[in-house]
């Protein structure tokens, strides 16, 4: 066979070789999960000190409310003692009806006084069950956990 034949036997050999020397698909899903996975302690750090503040706020409430109690408390006691002395005196002839009453409507906002005291001492206390999350405990609510979410290796 001869080029002026025409007559020319064919082969054909195609070698392909793919070799990936970079997967960038699966760098770029690696850098969103990291980034990913540093956003998200961002927030949980967020959210820690959030609640720590939180329950900063509520102790401090708390505390703040049981000195009102005392001074309310102290303070319905004098009027109490006030009152009852203003009586005697009354009854032994040495002061007025007026004098009386008056000791009398200091004795009852006194004591309308230590009451909201008492109320807002309540109100604190719950506040910092909410805050620290004995609430919970307190009225054997149970919630579920969240189903674990494997974590991804650093490298």
């Amino acid at each position: 066979r001869t080029l002026t034949e025409g007559n020319f036997p064919t082969a054909r050999v195609d070698l392909r070789l793919q070799l990936p020397l970079r997967n960038r698909a699966a760098e770029a899903n690696l850098a969103a999960a990291r980034l990913q996975r540093q956003q998200v302690r961002a927030r949980r750090i967020q959210v820690e000190q959030a609640i720590e503040a939180q329950v900063r706020d509520a102790l401090q409430t708390v505390r703040s409310a049981r000195g009102r109690l005392g001074a309310a408390t102290a303070a319905r006691s004098s009027a109490q003692a006030q009152y009852e002395s203003e009586r005697r005196q009354f009854e032994a002839g040495t002061s007025t009806v007026f004098l009386v009453l008056q000791r009398q409507t200091a004795l009852v906002t006194a004591q309308a006084r230590e009451i909201q005291a008492q109320t807002d001492l309540q109100n604190a206390l719950a506040l910092l069950r909410s805050a620290t999350g004995e609430a919970l405990d307190r009225w054997n609510i149970r919630l579920q956990t969240p189903p674990t979410v494997p974590s991804v290796g650093a490298r």
